[in-house]
């Protein structure tokens, strides 16, 4: 389900960006319609899905290389996770689809699709689209669906996330386009800070990670001053 939710997610959102002729706030509500009518049906608490569809919008990717890289990127996912569970690295985890907390109700994503396009009104009529970024999109939908508590916890969950888009700004601009150092060795020690971060803190919450990830993806010229 990893590899063909994500897959197909990405496929869905390059569609949007090529074929279809409506504006970018009505493919947002497309594209998270589609999403959610995943999880509803498959059960799954796979919300990065919403992120994979949802990135190709913003950055106008039009290309098959991103589904391809996402197809190839979950296929490496699973085939580690296999290892390390075989290996008893990580514990297997018996997953009861009957009892997920992501089987909601319609109703329920229908309230996350009308707040979402409240929200995103404003920054798509000013031009400031990053002020949507997916994984926010995605810790959006975690707050309003999951059962792990992040709710209980705002203070310290948006704490999480300003420290990680401040390392990951701050690893892409000194690191990278001053120092001139790789995308991959910044991205080797950004995360190194970051998980030893979190380990300090004591509660990991995954669109965090995406977070920090952004900057390096997106132009840094174009974060804030998106025309």
């Amino acid at each position: 389900m990893v590899v063909l939710l994500m897959t197909v997610s990405a496929h869905f959102g390059v569609f949007l960006v090529r074929y279809s002729p409506f504006p970018i706030l009505a493919n947002i509500a497309i594209s998270f319609t589609f999403t959610s009518l995943c999880l509803f049906f498959t059960r799954t608490t796979l919300i990065p899905i919403t992120s994979a569809s949802m990135l190709p919008l913003l950055l106008g990717t039009h290309s098959i290389v991103y589904p391809l890289s996402i197809f190839i990127m979950s296929i490496l996912l699973v085939c580690v996770e296999w290892v390390f569970e075989n290996k008893g690295i990580h514990k297997v985890v018996n997953f009861n689809s009957t009892k997920s907390p992501y089987r909601q109700s319609p109703w329920h994503w229908m309230k996350l699709l009308l707040w979402l396009i409240i929200i995103a009104i404003v920054p798509v009529y000013t031009g400031k689209m990053y002020f949507i970024v997916p994984p926010l999109v995605v810790a959006f939908v975690e707050f309003s669906s999951s059962s792990a508590g992040f709710r209980n916890r705002p203070v310290h969950i948006l704490f999480i996330l300003v420290v990680s888009a401040t390392l990951g700004t701050f690893f892409q601009y000194t690191l990278h386009t001053v120092l001139g150092l790789s995308e991959v060795y910044t991205v080797l020690l950004l995360f190194t800070c970051l998980f030893l971060f979190i380990e300090i803190v004591g509660k990991p919450f995954a669109p965090a990670c995406a977070i920090a990830l952004i900057p390096m993806i997106i132009p840094q010229q174009n974060i804030l001053f998106t025309p």
